[in-house]
């Protein structure tokens, strides 16, 4: 019965007046315990056409047996580590900026000034260029891409 946009969010393969109609005689229909249905004759199948853009909105996804030993686990590993890198570059991004203060993208800064934002070891400030906040341009010194 859904497949137009309506108010509540709904796909409707209806028109509005028809679907309140319906939606009336449900409401009597269980109310009363008898109503007769409010719509009748032929259907006019002719006036709903939609279209199918099958290279924006159709997405092929791999079939899987998830109850074969190891697919579950194999699916879960593939899925979730994609997902859980970009919630560490967002982490390690809303973290910087929160240490850096008044940084802005385009500044540079030194290895000092890192540590003095609490950034004391290499692998913090590593982990900083691999998440994309910072590009290092020469030995000591850092430039800001992203607070």
């Amino acid at each position: 019965m859904y497949y137009q946009f309506d108010y509540y969010g709904r796909y409707l393969t209806l028109t509005q007046e028809d679907c309140r109609a319906i939606t009336e005689w449900i409401n009597e229909y269980f109310v009363g315990g008898s109503a007769p249905f409010p719509l009748s004759g032929a259907i006019p199948a002719a006036d709903y056409k939609f279209v199918i853009d099958y290279n924006t909105e159709v997405e092929f996804v791999d079939n899987r047996d998830l109850k074969a030993p190891g697919e579950m686990a194999k699916y879960n590993q593939e899925t979730n580590a994609a997902r859980n890198k970009e919630k560490g570059k967002k982490r390690v991004q809303e973290r910087f900026s929160a240490a850096c203060g008044a940084v802005k993208v385009g500044d540079t800064l030194t290895t000092k000034q890192l540590v003095e934002m609490g950034y004391t070891d290499d692998k913090a400030r590593k982990r900083l260029i691999d998440s994309g906040v910072l590009k290092r341009i020469k030995r000591g010194y850092y430039l800001v891409l992203s607070v």
